[in-house]
């Protein structure tokens, strides 16, 4: 059975899926979580700041596990911890103490491009 399925995608000339590593490596799943949970803790969730902004719950997580970036979102969920967005995804943001990085005048970091 198996072996006909494969022979008929052969004859299809169907290319497999290929994942996209770049991305696969971006993605933090245990930030993710971690997250997740320290918002349960204080009385929030992914989708009650994805209706506070207007967003989607998928776009909440993507760019909380680092699929997708977005000052927006990453502003909501820091805030919502108590937290500066650069405490929590320092490799999003320059140190102040870099020499390619100017200070920004809301938060004292600036997002990288």
């Amino acid at each position: 059975m198996l072996i006909n399925l494969l022979i008929r995608i052969a004859r299809l000339n169907i290319q497999p899926m290929r994942l996209d590593l770049a991305l696969s490596d971006k993605i933090d799943t245990a930030l993710r979580e971690r997250l997740k949970y320290e918002l349960r803790l204080r009385g929030h969730n992914f989708s009650s700041i994805a209706v506070e902004l207007g967003v989607s719950f998928g776009a909440i997580s993507s760019c909380v596990s680092g699929a997708m970036k977005s000052q927006k979102i990453q502003a909501a969920v820091a805030r919502k911890l108590g937290k500066d967005p650069a405490e929590i995804w320092p490799d999003r943001y320059r140190r102040p103490d870099d020499k390619n990085s100017t200070k920004s005048k809301k938060e004292g970091t600036e997002p990288e491009t």
